[in-house]
């Protein structure tokens, strides 16, 4: 009889364990991490990307403005090489 209670406690330490363990592994997953279609169903969230993008979008052209103005001043400083 104390075998089996002894079996018994141990089987149930071990489920109680795996559960444990089981519940851990759940909350160590990135939390904010959505699916495609958690993302796809919400429209705040779509919206948010959206404007995420544009605004990159924008800031890159405008880089890209400043750089092409660098480039035309150093262009326009530089002596004029010649040839002979």
């Amino acid at each position: 009889m104390k075998s089996l209670n002894i079996g018994a406690l141990v089987l149930a330490a071990l489920f109680c364990t795996a559960a444990t363990a089981d519940q851990d592994m759940m909350n160590t997953q990135p939390q904010g991490m959505q699916t495609q279609q958690d993302k796809a169903s919400n429209p705040h969230i779509e919206a948010r990307e959206e404007a995420k993008r544009k605004h990159m979008k924008m800031q890159n052209e405008e880089q890209w403005r400043k750089d092409a103005e660098q480039r035309k001043q150093s262009e326009m400083k530089r002596p004029e090489q010649s040839g002979s």
